[in-house]
């Protein structure tokens, strides 16, 4: 019967970092090799001049961004592209601050631009489906039709939007994701962490545009999607942009990254305001997960695969590793074996010891890049966890706070 355990949790412990290793490192090494075995070629619109260019509305959810939203407008502002082919949607949700008013100095300044101010809060889905509405009085649902979706905190360059509405010359092209690079990097907090996570993603994003057309989930502060492929966010949803992107995938539509769209955002500073966001983020993407099952299980098809190796597995990172920690510690007790010795001191070191020097070094000021990363995926992992218990609560209002501006 011991054995029988022994062989049970040696299973659990292989599974385990198999699934931790498959999604951090051979699946992207393995879209990698084949981006660079096979790029897919794409039809394109040659420059900004093209007289067949699609009609955009750019659609824009606000709540409380009087620091930032004068900066925004005039980002959009300097888009190239034909004004005749562009109209902002930007909605204000109940913002409680100075944003109306900011606004509202803009209606008679001539911009291509519909402002909306909506008296009792939404959350940024029923905004977003508030303003797609409003944009088919502009222009019909029609694949010729883009919505660009942007936040607030997300600054394009003069090009941004030519270089992601170029791809939807080809017909397959159902969604195109920005490149998002950050800046207000500060070596002393979080942010360079951060930075170094949407550095990879992008890198990923991209490999996975190049090989199959199948980018996972955009960043979400600006992409674009074809009107057509647009589907209503449920009310209580909390993160629109992965929905739209599955959605999207649904109805047979392919996604990708382009590299030459270029969006700035401030990074993360404060752990605490990363932890709240990834935590939100980690409960709105097991909604997806359980919505959009049949799109992802069982994985015996491409799209299904890159969808449970890029996110699902990671997404229950948290519980292999305790799967990990836990069988170590089982067989260490039973076995004595010195392989489980080394890996359960191993594991306590990763995960405590580790933690703690990072405080120690926070404490005397002491900035070491290895410590601040490992630290950053331990809380990460716990945003995970704690974004699991919310979805198994249940998730009544999509209503969410702005990540602190700077």
């Amino acid at each position: 019967m011991r054995e029988i355990i022994d062989s049970v949790f040696i299973i659990l412990l292989s599974l385990s970092i198999l699934a931790l290793l498959h999604s951090y490192l051979f699946y992207p090494l393995f879209v990698y090799i084949i981006a660079r075995l096979r790029t897919q070629k794409l039809i394109e619109y040659q420059n900004v001049q093209h007289p067949e260019l699609p009609f955009v509305s750019i659609i824009m959810p606000v709540h409380n961004e009087e620091k930032l939203i004068e900066e925004k407008i005039n980002s959009l502002a300097s888009l190239a592209y034909p004004k005749d082919k562009i109209m902002w949607f930007i909605g204000s949700d109940n913002s409680t601050d100075g944003t109306n008013e900011i606004l509202r100095s803009y209606e008679s300044k001539g911009h291509p631009a519909r402002f909306f101010y909506l008296a009792t809060r939404t959350g940024k889905p029923g905004v977003v489906n508030y303003l797609y509405n409003e944009s088919l009085n502009w222009k019909t649902n029609s694949k010729n039709h883009i919505n660009l979706f942007t936040d607030a905190s997300v600054m394009l360059k003069e090009d941004t939007l030519f270089q992601l509405v170029k791809y939807f010359k080809d017909e397959r092209i159902g969604m195109v994701d920005a490149c998002m690079l950050n800046k207000g990097i500060k070596k002393e907090n979080i942010s360079i962490s951060e930075s170094t996570y949407v550095s990879a993603e992008v890198k990923l994003k991209q490999w996975e545009s190049k090989a199959f057309l199948n980018m996972i989930g955009p960043f979400g502060g600006c992409f674009a999607l074809r009107s057509n492929y647009f589907e209503p966010i449920p009310s209580n949803f909390l993160v629109d942009d992965f929905f739209l992107c599955m959605s999207m995938f649904s109805k047979g539509g392919k996604a990708i990254n382009s590299l030459d769209a270029i969006s700035y955002e401030t990074v993360s500073q404060e752990i605490k305001e990363e932890f709240r966001r990834k935590a939100r983020i980690s409960a709105g993407n097991l909604q997806n997960l359980t919505h959009f099952f049949k799109l992802w299980f069982p994985p015996f098809n491409l799209l299904a695969f890159c969808i449970l190796s890029h996110k699902i597995l990671r997404w229950f990172g948290p519980f292999f590793i305790l799967l990990i920690g836990i069988s170590l510690l089982y067989l260490d007790l039973s076995t004595g074996a010195k392989i489980y010795n080394i890996g359960l001191a191993g594991f306590i070191c990763f995960f405590v010891f580790i933690p703690l020097l990072e405080l120690l070094f926070k404490y005397l000021h002491i900035q070491n890049i290895i410590t601040k990363n490992i630290n950053y995926f331990i809380l990460m992992n716990l945003a995970l966890c704690k974004g699991f218990i919310d979805y198994t609560k249940g998730i009544k209002s999509n209503v969410w706070r702005p990540t602190k501006r700077y």
